[in-house]
């Protein structure tokens, strides 16, 4: 994936706008010195230490530059270098329309709260 498609990608995720999207990115790699070239980076990186020389090889830059692109990307957002987290699963809540509110409460389904 690269930065284009990551700002795709990060439009359709959060529904909205390409340009909005793409102003917020841009402002938030301004403001800590970072460029479209760092989420690549870390786009590719897989949470091993070794692997800057394939990212390199793909990105067609110097394996020290992803290095320090990544290092400053730690710095900035060090949650997103936190290996092995588990993400629990949300459920999805649920919303009835209107007839299937009554159909809950015609087989007397809802549980009162006490």
């Amino acid at each position: 994936m690269n930065y284009h498609e990551f700002l795709l990608y990060a439009t359709r995720r959060l529904k909205l706008k390409f340009t909005v999207i793409e102003f917020c990115v841009r402002s938030f790699l301004r403001k800590h010195n970072l460029t479209p070239r760092t989420i690549e980076c870390y786009l590719l990186w897989d949470g091993r230490r070794g692997y800057c020389q394939n990212i390199s090889k793909q990105l067609n830059i110097d394996d020290n530059t992803v290095w320090r692109h990544l290092q400053k990307l730690e710095v900035v957002c060090p949650e997103l270098f936190v290996e092995a987290v588990a993400i629990p699963e949300i459920p999805q809540m649920y919303f009835p329309d209107k007839s299937e509110w009554e159909e809950i409460e015609r087989l007397n389904q809802i549980k009162e709260v006490f």
